[in-house]
């Protein structure tokens, strides 16, 4: 079952040109038709760096984050607190001086990558319609 998770979450973060050292399911949605889910996945580097193809945060960005972040507040809004945690994690993330993101949408999947090498630490946000 372990392994089958991993491979999960690995296949999720496949478009990390970057070695991973950790990653874990920090949220996942009811499942609802077909495909359709929003998961928010952390992930560390082996060796924190900038990684390639992955753009330098700015007001451009915003719109995806706010998109993407506003879906947590829809799918927790039954436990704020636990948003409001969610949110602050992935803002530190973004907010560093070197924050950078890649946003993906591909055949109904978008896919929000931020990461900051500072602080070796980022999220994937994914989400399916």
């Amino acid at each position: 079952l372990l392994l089958l998770s991993s491979c999960g979450i690995n296949n999720d973060l496949n478009d990390i040109t970057a070695d991973i050292a950790t990653s874990s399911v920090v949220f996942k949605s009811e499942r609802g038709f077909g495909n359709d889910r929003f998961d928010i996945y952390s992930f560390s580097l082996k060796k924190p760096k900038v990684i390639s193809n992955f753009h330098q945060v700015s007001e451009e960005s915003e719109r995806f984050f706010r998109d993407h972040i506003g879906m947590i507040d829809i799918e927790l809004m039954n436990d704020p607190s636990r948003a409001s945690s969610l949110r602050n994690d992935i803002d530190k993330a973004k907010n560093q001086e070197d924050g950078q993101y890649l946003y993906l949408n591909l055949n109904g999947t978008s896919k929000l990558y931020v990461y900051s090498p500072t602080l070796n630490m980022g999220y994937c946000l994914i989400l399916v319609i």
